[in-house]
């Protein structure tokens, strides 16, 4: 997590450890998409600034307050008409109250009953704006996740929203960690499960840790059939989902422990037909 006293130890123990004081620190984060899709091009862009402060550390837990201003959302021309309702739901997880374990991973919302009521606003405009089963039955799905915590949390760990900065990546480097990571929707509204590495490379002169991350599809638990039985159906050329490109870097200051700049590409191919782009990054300001 952001909140960390990162120590440099030449030998087999190199760790990053939280920090128990108090802190505040404001970010640039910005997420680019684009979908080659038969012939035809879907491109969305959103950028924001996320605001930070470490308000107590009740050992082993940290609480946070984690403010969002959205200060550029474009969506692809066939969803201008949602963009307000988009907005909105980016807006709904804007202030948050969070708490993180050592790793400074999420684990709970102090907040969940405000969400609950912003939750209640938006969800009123939109059956005003938007008709039909079809919205009704996407408004209760989120609904659903909305409802329980454990499920937005899974939601706002998210690269899109707060899992770059909240990764759980405050532990011991002395060899390489294995996590699991599920990208929610990643492929219409399927799931990408992805085995990931991440690796202690070095601090160099500018006082900078560098750990770098990648990753490999788990062929085990992805719903492999269910995804290439969407495409085909869809009339796709028959092929296999491909992750061809999983990479992630964080410089992070080794003396705060602050991630100081982070960035992150995935693409997922499926046959000549579709190809899809994600690169996020995010700076300290």
């Amino acid at each position: 997590m952001s909140f960390s006293e990162a120590k440099f130890i030449p030998s087999k123990s190199i760790v990053l450890n939280l920090i128990k004081s108090v802190y505040e620190r404001k970010y640039v984060f910005s997420l680019a998409s684009t979908i080659l899709d038969k012939g035809e091009t879907i491109s969305e862009f959103l950028e924001k600034e996320i605001a930070i402060e470490l308000l107590k550390d009740p050992n082993p837990t940290n609480i946070y307050c984690v403010n969002t201003d959205i200060k550029k959302l474009t969506l692809d021309p066939i969803k201008i008409k949602q963009e307000n309702f988009k907005q909105r739901l980016q807006e709904l997880v804007s202030k948050l109250t969070i708490a993180t374990d050592e790793t400074g991973s999420i684990i709970s919302i102090n907040n969940h009953d405000t969400i609950l009521k912003q939750w209640e606003q938006i969800k009123k405009a939109a059956l005003a704006t938007f008709k039909g089963a079809m919205v009704e039955k996407y408004l209760q799905g989120l609904e659903e996740k909305i409802n329980n915590e454990q499920k937005l949390i899974e939601d706002i760990k998210q690269s899109r929203l707060l899992g770059f900065l909240f990764s759980g990546l405050y532990k011991d480097y002395s060899s390489p960690i294995q996590k699991q990571k599920t990208h929610l929707q990643a492929v219409n509204y399927f799931p990408v499960i992805v085995n990931e590495t991440y690796t202690w490379v070095e601090k160099n002169e500018n006082d900078k840790i560098h750990i770098k991350m990648e990753g490999l599809i788990n062929e085990i638990e992805m719903p492999t059939k269910k995804i290439n039985t969407f495409f085909q159906r869809k009339g796709y050329s028959k092929g296999q989902l491909e992750l061809t490109e999983y990479e992630g870097n964080y410089k992070i200051d080794s003396e705060t422990g602050w991630i100081n700049q982070a960035d992150f590409k995935m693409t997922l191919k499926y046959g000549a037909d579709y190809l899809k782009s994600q690169t996020i990054s995010i700076k300290q300001l």
